[in-house]
């Protein structure tokens, strides 16, 4: 997520730079351009970024869901064992 921060910064700066420029000057439609060219330029980055991690996130979670299920799997299959030693004890 360190790609961000820059952005963020820049963006600030330009808001910034925009509250104080008069909306019909040639700088105020220069930084409203390079605001348009950031978005342009770094959204899509900043997509990838962001649905890479939560992808990531993703499939952690299904790792970690398929090792709890594979130990529960493991401790019913020893349990139907037990029980199954048991019966033919009983008998």
């Amino acid at each position: 997520m360190e790609i961000l921060k820059p952005i963020e910064d820049l963006i600030f700066s330009l808001a910034c730079q925009i509250a104080d420029t008069p909306i019909t000057t040639k700088e105020f439609n220069d930084v409203y351009n390079e605001i348009v060219c950031l978005f342009d330029h770094h959204l899509p980055q900043i997509k990838d970024v962001v649905f890479a991690q939560q992808s990531y996130d993703l499939v952690e979670r299904f790792k970690i869901i398929e090792v709890a299920f594979e130990e529960h799997k493991e401790k019913k299959e020893e349990e139907e064992k037990q029980q199954q030693k048991k019966k033919k004890k009983l008998n």
